[in-house]
Parts: structure tokens; C-alpha cells; sequence
């Protein structure tokens, strides 16, 4: 009876807590809270003094009631804050991020030498912790990876930018460093938790959600009534591996054919150094980098270069054929495309609502949306992730 009551408890706080949490930079009212949560006056009341005196939130001036005197209002204090950390072969970038989602600090390091990625993690750690939190709390550390993750035990198993990030114990080794909660996700997941705190999903009754991650390859999570699905293994949404091109370009999982090497900015790039179109290497060097590449492709596609344009139509088509499967077999209430491909648009998304329409099932009625978080999106999501794994934890001191 008294775990019931205890997680009764953690149960009411936590809600009273989230719809304080989501009101960002706005305040709210005890009585905007009963009405959100259905919980009792005494609940609230007690919870939401519970909150004030552990410094969590602070009470506002007052706002005009209906009724008698002013009614007081609330919102997050900034006392406590989380960490978001995002890898990438060329940088690593971090975040300090308040409990609302309000960043106020940023920090990033290129990445000089992959082998020592956890130092280039330690230190933009160390450096908010000992510049940025005299008289705060950080409450937990969130690692966002592109690749394959053991989330149980904070270990990435394969990383999709260097055989030298493979087996890392990400969680082991920074949770002895730096005595704070660490957790780590896919970058995918991390993008859809941001989306769902701070996004499209944020203010939406969004239920069912497919979010497609469009950067150097292509990835995907999937969220069902508010929470992510989660595999049985340790690889999961893999959309960028799904076999487009029976027999095709070689992929780096090894298989020929995948949607990333066709539908990504490696997969425009790759497919340009494929082509036969000599006029047009004659002006891209196929042997530049990814992105000198690519940035020269679009820039060609806008001014009208058929090859250009053809590779951007192909990224749209495959696409929005991949999409309209998923559609017809999950039956999302939208799918929402974000990363560095949505600067692009204008080049691809006629082609990729059409191929959608054209192949989904014909009474599906899923949304395509496009995001609108910014590069931050995976950091945020890492701290938000971060905050999931140790919230109830932390309320159950305060109760």
C-alpha cells in the first residue's frame, strides 16, 4: 500500500510539474493547473508549494481572477538546469538549457582527432559546470549519437561516422567523470523528443508521429501516444537502410541499393560522382568534400541545371515513396521531415508530395509537415531525454 501511495503521489506531481514546465517562459495560475490535470485544490496546492519550496518554481505577481483577490501565478525557476551534447565526425556541440527549454549557454569543438571524442565531450562539460552553474543544479547529462545505441547502458555501438566511436561506454566513463546521470540516444530520437517538447508535437494533439531525420544519411523514430517506440534489439527505424535499388550503389552497411545512398546529402553527393554527365564534372570537382559538393549542386539546381535538378527530383521521389509506405502501414497522424535537406526544399518538396499522394493508401490522411527547430533540436532533445530518465527521482525528494 505504501509504494502505491508513493507512486500516487510522484504521479500527481509530475503532472503538476509538466504543465508548469510547458508553459516555457509564461506563468500559470493554480487554477489553470486543476482545470489541466483534474486534480483536487488541496493536490495542487500542496505539489505546487511543495515545488516553491525546493526552488523548482517561483511564484509571479499576480494575475486579475475572476473572483476576489488577484490569483498568483508560477513558473520554472532557473536553479536548475540540464546538459545536451550532440557528436558529429566534425564537431561536437553542447548546450545548457534550463528546465523550459530556454538555452543559455552554448559551447562547440572541432573534432581534430576522432579518438579523442569523450575529451572533446569532458570538456564542454566541465566548462558548464564550472563556469555557468555557481549557485545551480544540473540535474542530468543527455549524449545525442548518430547510429546504433545500447540506451540501458549508455553505450554507442556502432557509430555511422567513425569505426573509431564503435563500443563506446559513453555513460561509464563520463557518470565517473562528472558524477551526474548520463544518458544517450539516437540522434532520431533525441529530434522527435525535441519536436515533442518544444515543436510541432508540442502544441498539437498529435498522437501518432513519424519523424525523418534528413542530414548527411536519413533517419527516423516513430512516436505513438507520447512515447517512442523502442525496439526489440538495439537497431531500430532504420528507413535509411530500406532497399530502394535492388543490386545498387554500395551502401556502408554493406548492402547495395539503401534510400540513403540516394536520399541524404551523401546519397546526392554520391550519386553525382556516379553520373556520366562530363559537362557538369567539369564544374564540380567529384573529388572536394561532401559538402563543397553538395553546396555547388544546389547552387547549379537552382540556376537550372538538369543533372543537378534530376538528383534533388530523385531525392523527393524515393522519398515520398518511402513515406506513403510508411503511411499505409503505421497510419501516423503526420510525418514530419527535419534537418539540413529542409533548407532545400524548394528543390525536392513538389516532387515529394506528389510521389506521396500518389502511393499512400488511398483513405490514409496522414499530415506532411515540415519542422521548424533549428540545429539545436538534437542537443535539446538529448536534455530533455535526460530530464524523462531522472525526473521522478528528483520529485521523489521533493515529496
Amino acid at each position: 500500500m505504501r509504494n502505491n501511495n508513493i507512486n500516487s503521489k510522484i504521479k500527481n506531481i509530475h503532472s503538476i510539474f509538466r504543465i508548469i514546465q510547458r508553459e516555457r517562459n509564461r506563468s500559470i495560475t493554480r487554477r489553470e493547473i486543476q482545470a489541466k490535470t483534474n486534480l483536487s485544490w488541496g493536490t495542487v496546492s500542496q505539489y505546487t508549494n511543495n515545488l516553491i519550496e525546493s526552488k523548482v518554481i517561483i511564484q509571479c505577481d499576480s494575475k486579475p481572477g475572476d473572483i476576489g483577490k488577484p490569483a498568483s501565478s508560477l513558473k520554472m525557476n532557473n536553479l536548475h538546469y540540464l546538459i545536451g551534447i550532440n557528436l558529429h565526425i566534425e564537431k561536437v556541440t553542447g548546450i545548457l538549457v534550463g528546465l523550459d527549454g530556454q538555452i543559455v549557454n552554448q559551447r562547440m569543438i572541432v573534432v581534430k582527432s576522432p579518438d579523442l571524442i569523450l575529451d572533446y565531450i569532458s570538456i564542454i562539460i566541465h566548462d558548464f559546470l564550472s563556469n555557468d552553474c555557481f549557485n545551480k543544479t544540473v540535474l542530468a547529462i543527455g549524449i545525442s549519437v548518430a547510429g546504433n545505441v545500447d540506451p540501458k547502458n549508455g553505450v554507442l555501438i556502432h557509430s555511422v561516422f567513425s569505426k573509431l566511436w564503435d563500443h563506446i561506454k559513453i555513460k561509464d566513463v563520463l557518470e565517473a567523470a562528472f558524477k551526474l546521470p548520463v544518458i544517450v540516444r539516437r540522434d532520431c530520437d533525441c529530434v522527435i523528443t525535441a519536436e515533442r517538447e518544444l515543436g510541432l508535437i508540442s502544441e498539437s494533439h498529435l498522437g501518432k508521429v513519424i519523424e525523418i531525420v534528413t542530414n548527411y544519411g536519413i533517419g527516423m523514430s516513430f512516436l505513438h501516444e507520447n512515447h517512442l517506440y523502442v525496439s526489440a534489439g538495439n537497431s531500430q527505424a532504420e528507413i535509411g537502410h530500406l532497399i530502394v535499388h535492388p543490386g545498387g550503389t554500395l551502401c556502408n552497411c554493406g548492402n547495395r541499393g539503401c534510400l540513403e545512398m540516394y536520399a541524404s546529402k551523401i546519397g546526392i553527393v554520391t550519386q553525382f560522382r556516379n553520373c556520366s554527365d562530363e559537362d557538369i564534372k567539369s564544374i564540380i570537382d567529384p573529388q572536394g568534400s561532401t559538402d563543397q559538393i553538395f553546396n555547388l549542386i544546389r547552387i547549379h539546381a537552382i540556376e537550372g541545371n538538369g543533372t543537378c535538378q534530376d538528383l534533388f527530383n530523385q531525392f523527393g521521389i524515393l522519398l515520398g515513396n518511402v513515406c506513403a509506405s510508411l503511411a499505409s502501414i503505421l497510419d501516423p497522424d503526420a510525418i514530419i521531415i527535419y534537418g539540413d535537406m529542409i533548407g532545400e526544399k524548394d528543390l525536392w518538396k513538389d516532387t515529394y508530395e506528389k510521389q506521396f499522394a500518389q502511393n499512400k493508401f488511398p483513405f490514409n490522411n496522414t499530415h506532411l509537415l515540415y519542422s521548424e527547430l533549428d540545429t539545436s533540436a538534437p542537443m535539446l532533445g538529448a536534455a530533455f531525454c535526460a530530464l524523462n530518465a531522472v525526473l521522478n527521482d528528483f520529485l521523489k525528494q521533493i515529496i
